[in-house]
Formats: structure tokens, sequence, C-alpha cells
């Protein structure tokens, strides 16, 4: 276990994630496993954010899920392998588990379409519908809830409700657009290169604003680091 800006990490080989999720899955637990895949962008902001810090170190497990993570691993002489959170979404509905999404677009959930999959409910809901939610999810006894709300929201609302939920608990983000084939992913060659958001930047000029927190982000390790 290691910390970037002061949020948790788990440093495991990913045959050893897939295990633990397994072992848990097969176990039929009364009670939550909750996951976090950890990018540079959502670190920053739990530095910033004591409500989300506290969400992702209460978190089981917290996977790190992007380049930048990694190098700031790097700089405290830690190796550790990426789970990126939309190839953790995909092996998990590949497993045949019963899951429930929760999050993205509606019309890019009705493009989602794998037998395993007991509902779907679009991200957009206010205080009643999540009610209706949350009643179908304990009605329905999902082993897998996917969580796609955006960075940041997808955990704390996880988070505030993992202790009702007897089910995986996973925030996957973006993933689901991919998984779905309504967005691509970016080519291995950008994706070994540590350039997979240069390549979203590219595809989604709108996301500028966003890439200052990955600078942020690096300044924030770097001076840590000097600290």
């Amino acid at each position: 276990m290691a910390e970037v800006l002061g949020t948790r990490v788990d440093i495991l080989p990913r045959r050893e994630i897939e295990q633990k999720i397994l072992a848990y899955l097969k176990a039929k637990s009364e009670k939550s496993y909750f996951i976090v895949t950890a990018n540079a962008e959502m670190c920053y902001r739990a530095a910033q954010d004591r409500a989300l810090q506290t969400a992702l170190n209460t978190a089981d497990l917290c996977v790190p899920d992007s380049i930048g993570v990694r190098w700031a691993l790097r700089r405290q002489g830690l190796a550790a392998e990426l789970y990126p959170g939309v190839e953790l979404a995909e092996w998990i509905l590949k497993q045949g588990f019963s899951v429930y999404v929760l999050g993205a677009k509606a019309e890019v959930l009705q493009r989602l379409n794998f037998p395993n999959i007991v509902s779907k409910h679009h991200g957009f809901f206010d205080a009643d519908a999540e009610k209706s939610i949350l009643a179908e999810i304990q009605r329905l006894k999902p082993q897998v809830i996917l969580a796609a709300l955006g960075a940041g929201k997808q955990e704390l609302w996880l988070s505030r409700h993992k202790n009702d939920l007897k089910s995986l608990l996973i925030g996957v983000g973006g993933a689901i657009d991919v998984i779905s084939g309504c967005k691509t992913r970016a080519p291995k060659i950008f994706r070994k290169a540590g350039l997979e958001w240069f390549y979203r930047l590219l595809r989604e000029p709108r996301r500028l604003f966003r890439q200052f927190d990955l600078l942020r982000f690096g300044l924030a390790v770097l001076r840590e680091k000097q600290g």
C-alpha cells in the first residue's frame, strides 16, 4: 500500500486484483466490497476535497488506473501495474456475474448488451429517482454494481450507500461509453506510450480544461516530494 497526494493506493498485480474480486463474489458476502480505480485527476481532486478523500481511503481496494498515478508511485521507488477502469469493467462483465449499471447516458446504455446485466439506469436522476434506483437494486440483488457517474461523484455515491448494498461496487467513469462502442479507446501505441490522455484530447478538444488538473497534479507531486 502507498499514498498519492494523501489517497491510499494498493499496489497489486492484475491477477491478484482479479483473484480478490472472484473470492469476494464467490463467498456471497453480506457486506459490500468497494473498489476505486484512481487516476491522477481524481487524486488531485481528493487532495482538495476531504469528503472525496475519505471516500477513496475507506474503499476496500484502490487500483492505480493511470500513467500519472504510476509516475507518482515511481517517484517513491514503487513499481505499480496499472489496471484501467475500462479493462476492469470489461473483465467483470465477461465473468457472468449479475451486474447493475448506473450512469452514462440513456442512449449509451441502450448499446450496452451483456446477458448478465440485470438492469441499467442513466446517470441523470433526482432524489426521488434515487430512492427508486436503490429500491430496484435491493430487489434485484445484483452481484456487481458498476457506477459511471463521473470521477469523484460516483465514488461519493458508492461510499454513501455501501452499507446498504451487498454487492461489488466499482466506479468506472467513462468506461461504459467505450465498452458500449459509443466511444473509441486510444490505440495501443498511445496507451503503451502513456499518451491515452492526449488521444482523448485530440478526439474531444473540450477536455482541454480538465487537463489543467493533470498539470496541477504533477506540480503537487513534485512539491510533495521536495517537502
